[in-house]
């Protein structure tokens, strides 16, 4: 296996904190776009995925957040008691309660 190459994840942190474009990051060294380019676009995917997996609440955090959706379960808060270390429990197979 080749070892990776430095750079690469330098050029990622700069283009990723920069409005740069990968050829512009990649200006001196060229060689490393085509590895720029795939690593940026599994970046991107891996972006959405995690927005699909947990949105974005409202502004200003008001009111209460909004409990994910799991398909064929019903999801339900649950208050742990004070000094317990349960964040979530069942109340049925097909039920999941979700600390808040």
């Amino acid at each position: 296996m080749i070892p990776e190459d430095p750079r690469i994840e330098r050029l990622l942190d700069e283009l990723l904190d920069s409005n740069l474009t990968p050829e512009q990051v990649c200006a001196d060294c060229p060689e490393l776009l085509s590895v720029v380019r795939r690593r940026l676009r599994k970046i991107r995917r891996l972006g959405a995925d995690l927005d699909s997996l947990f949105p974005i609440q409202g502004e200003g955090g008001a009111g209460e957040p909004e409990l994910p959706r799991i398909p064929g379960y019903e999801v339900q808060p649950y208050l742990a008691a004070a000094g317990s270390e349960s964040s979530t429990g069942c109340a049925n197979s097909n039920s999941i309660a979700s600390s808040r």
